[in-house]
């Protein structure tokens, strides 16, 4: 039992938090309705994500249509293309400079490298930014695809008597046929020497037609703000959370510092705002009572600012009590949403493209996202 109440700690651990404003009630039928959309939703904005420009062009681009760890023809094409950026770009010295100096020297590479189809050959010219033309797959006879580094800014950190440069403002842009595919826009970053070193990192990732936006804040020395979303043109996901310490930050941080965590994780108007306490939660040394779990996670369902329900454990499980009293199993409640997520993740074709090596690239990232659905598949047992 402690097991199951920790891991759901897990789950809405790393989402966030936020006060509740006067609220409306939902009936359980409109609040059903309301979560089946949300399935639908979400299969639609995973699809966008898959069949979308920019995972099109990639698989154009690196020719990933083999299943097999051998480099297929267009793969061995694109290799040879960037190793002859090398007569340019001295990629030898670039490693040099990021291993002993710590630090990327964004003025030393200004320039515009085009390739050139005749001679095999990158052609530099003089430009005020990183910006690289070429063609966007073998068959291409243009340098219609692009990469550019638009600014880049750092600053000096020391850790533990080691000095490095760390980011604080970069723009990358990957475009085809002058349409933007992908954008890494690290809009604000700021970093100190002492634990635990970052202030703030705001960073906007594109991956057409999806727009992640990533904040990460440390308000005082007893409190870190983190928001995330994923958006498309329809449909917004995301969470925002506030955590709160007992004690200043030091090098001796562990979960003994930890407070509350406050916050809330949505899907367009499908909101969850809970408020967990974490000082009781950490210090569990046995199965918790359920009036203790019930104490220490509060969990409130809505749509929009209606509320329709909230979290309730009872039996070693996880019940959502709607407000006319009747309650449902949670895992059963979402259960198309769940179903839309393991989809997301098997069987689709960008998966069916990508070789082994790829593959399990690809599942080592996944890992903490398997753990939460294994966790959800336990509760059904």
């Amino acid at each position: 039992m402690k097991n199951r109440f920790l891991t759901l700690f897990v789950i809405f651990g790393v989402l966030a938090f936020s006060s509740c404003k006067d609220d409306k009630e939902l009936s359980t039928e409109e609040a059903k309705q309301e979560i089946a959309q949300v399935s639908q939703e979400m299969s639609a904005m995973i699809n966008a994500l898959q069949e979308g420009e920019a995972m099109n062009a990639m698989n154009e681009f690196m020719g990933v249509a083999k299943k097999s760890i051998v480099k297929t023809e267009d793969e061995e094409w694109f290799d040879a293309m960037f190793e002859a950026l090398d007569s340019q770009i001295n990629f030898e010295n670039l490693d040099s400079e990021l291993s002993n100096q710590h630090r990327f020297m964004y003025s030393s590479y200004l320039g515009r490298y085009t390739w050139n189809f005749e001679t095999h050959l990158w052609v530099k010219t003089s430009a005020n930014s990183i910006i690289l033309e070429f063609p966007a797959s073998k068959t291409s006879t243009t340098n219609n695809a692009t990469i550019s580094i638009e600014s880049f800014s750092d600053m000096q950190v020391t850790v533990d008597g080691e000095t490095a440069w760390l980011p604080t403002k970069v723009n990358v842009k990957v475009a085809k046929d002058g349409t933007k595919l992908m954008s890494i826009d690290l809009n604000e970053a700021s970093y100190s020497n002492s634990f635990p070193y970052v202030n703030k990192f705001d960073v906007t990732i594109f991956v057409a037609p999806v727009t992640e936006h990533f904040v990460y804040e440390k308000k005082t020395n007893r409190q870190i703000y983190a928001s995330q979303t994923l958006s498309d043109n329809l449909s917004s996901l995301g969470a925002e959370g506030t955590l709160n310490l007992t004690k200043d930050f030091d090098q001796n941080f562990d979960e003994t510092y930890f407070n509350t965590l406050v916050g809330k994780v949505f899907f367009n108007d499908l909101t969850a705002k809970f408020n967990l306490n974490l000082a009781s939660i950490v210090n569990y040394t046995e199965d918790p009572t359920e009036a203790q779990v019930n104490n220490d996670i509060k969990v409130d369902f809505y749509v929009g600012e209606e509320k329709f329900g909230y979290l309730y454990a009872e039996n070693e499980r996880f019940y959502i009590v709607y407000n006319n009293g009747d309650k449902e199993a949670i895992e059963v409640a979402f259960a198309d949403v769940i179903t839309a997520l393991e989809n997301a993740f098997s069987g689709n074709e960008v998966m069916k493209k990508m070789s082994l090596k790829k593959k399990l690239a690809l599942r080592k990232k996944a890992q903490k996202f398997e753990k939460t659905i294994k966790f959800v598949k336990y509760l059904k047992k």
